[in-house]
């Protein structure tokens, strides 16, 4: 097992303590890590990417359509993240 497959368990074991919701998940900017069960979306096709948006526009989806969302890595490259408070 390498280093991303490691770091990929280390985080699903956290979320899944954290998150109980049985909903929709999503996590933006993902890259080279999608996450099994969220729709993964990112500025860049990449394998597991299901949905490819710019985050500094308004995302195809209706608002309130994912609980949790999760970002690791990517609000502070977005130029207006409390837009998405």
């Amino acid at each position: 097992m390498n280093h991303t497959q490691n770091k990929l368990k280390r985080i699903l074991r956290r979320l899944k303590r954290l998150v109980k919701s049985s909903g929709r998940k999503l996590q933006l900017g993902c890259r080279r890590m999608p996450l099994p069960g969220f729709v993964n979306l990112d500025s860049v096709a990449l394998p597991g990417v299901e949905v490819v948006a710019n985050l500094e526009q308004k995302l195809p989806f209706p608002d309130n359509h994912f609980d949790p969302v999760y970002a690791r890595d990517t609000i502070e490259h977005v130029e207006n993240p409390s837009r998405y408070c």
